[in-house]
């Protein structure tokens, strides 16, 4: 799997025996999986017949998409919906049933997972590309470990300039830890599944304060 490592560096603050750096690492990492926001709806005059409708729709999709034990399935809510209340009609506009589903499938099979779920009546509603626990666990660590790399070597740069020389730790703080940037495509649009979906890297990043005590060179 192939990631990119990023550093940021901050403001340097120097007293008379000690120094204190910023430094920000990132690391991005390939997303392991993709979850599929699917929406099977039914309309009916009467509220089973619409939550009967819905519930065919669904369980096209689940079949649909579980051909394979590398997708797995989920029905997240069922919602039920009086049009006569909406409307403030009487024998007006009927009832909606709403199953919302998710499918998580690897991230090379998203399109052609969602394409197969619109073949058979459902909708999709967004495609989140995500990290394994894991992932993000090995990309903070790589995160953290560049960023204060970073730091060290950002000291020894300014105390190099007052003619000293960087020693142990005194006090190290992560200030900003774990910013994850999950990559999101909104499929609100029939038309995007016509293209090609590339899904972005997704990046983790972690940030420090560093103190170091100073002796002479």
């Amino acid at each position: 799997m192939s990631r990119k490592s990023q550093v940021r560096i901050e403001p340097v603050t120097m007293s008379s025996r000690t120094i204190s750096t910023h430094a920000v690492g990132r690391c991005e990492a390939p997303p392991d999986f993709a979850t599929i926001e699917a929406v099977a709806k039914g309309e009916g005059d009467f509220a089973d017949e619409a939550q009967a409708e819905a519930a065919e729709c669904a369980a096209r999709i689940e079949e649909t998409v579980t051909d394979t034990t590398a997708n797995q399935f989920e029905t997240v809510e069922i919602q039920l919906q009086n049009g006569e209340e909406d409307l403030g009609s009487i024998g007006g506009a009927p009832f909606e049933a709403t199953h919302e589903l998710h499918v998580d499938c690897p991230p090379d099979r998203a399109k052609e997972v969602a394409l197969d779920v619109v073949e058979v009546g459902g909708q999709i509603s967004s495609i989140d590309y995500k990290l394994h626990e894991e992932t993000s666990r090995r990309l903070e660590d790589e995160a953290l470990a560049a960023a204060v790399e970073r730091a060290r070597e950002k000291a020894e740069r300014m105390a190099r300039i007052e003619g000293l020389a960087v020693a142990e730790v005194r006090s190290i703080a992560n200030e900003a830890p774990g910013s994850e940037f999950n990559y999101s495509l909104d499929i609100t649009l029939s038309t995007t599944l016509d293209g090609n979906i590339h899904p972005e890297p997704i990046g983790l990043s972690q940030q420090v304060e560093v103190e170091y005590k100073l002796t002479e060179q």
